[in-house]
């Protein structure tokens, strides 16, 4: 059996809430969408509803690459498991990923911060 050796989960957690700082360009142009659909409201009700439509889907596709670049830094840091872990390891693995999820920041977190800066 080898031996797990437990990275520092504070490291790890500063280390994986970078993705904040990488997402902020796309969070960002998430609420310049808001922006344009808020200006939208002046036109009348035909446009308004055809561009509510058009708007929908990237802003979407946006929130789901903020998604995206967070579970990507999450994935980086996380601890796996070796081949031939006892319960012992599984626990210790499972406690590190369960602190790492509650130490990231979640996605409507890193939205509020950027929204604050704007």
């Amino acid at each position: 059996m080898t031996v797990l050796v437990t990275p520092n989960i504070a490291d790890a957690i500063a280390k994986a809430n970078q993705w904040v700082v990488t997402a902020k360009p796309v969070i960002r142009a998430w609420f310049a969408l808001d922006d344009i659909a808020g200006d939208l409201f002046e036109a009348d009700q035909r446009t308004r509803d055809e561009a509510r439509g058009l708007l929908r889907k990237p802003r979407d596709e946006m929130y789901r690459m903020i998604e995206g670049i967070r579970d990507d830094f999450r994935c980086d840091h996380v601890m796996y498991a070796s081949d031939d872990a006892d319960e012992a390891e599984w626990d210790r693995v499972e406690e590190f990923n369960d602190e790492l999820d509650r130490g990231m920041a979640s996605v409507a977190a890193a939205i509020k911060q950027v929204e604050a800066e704007l």
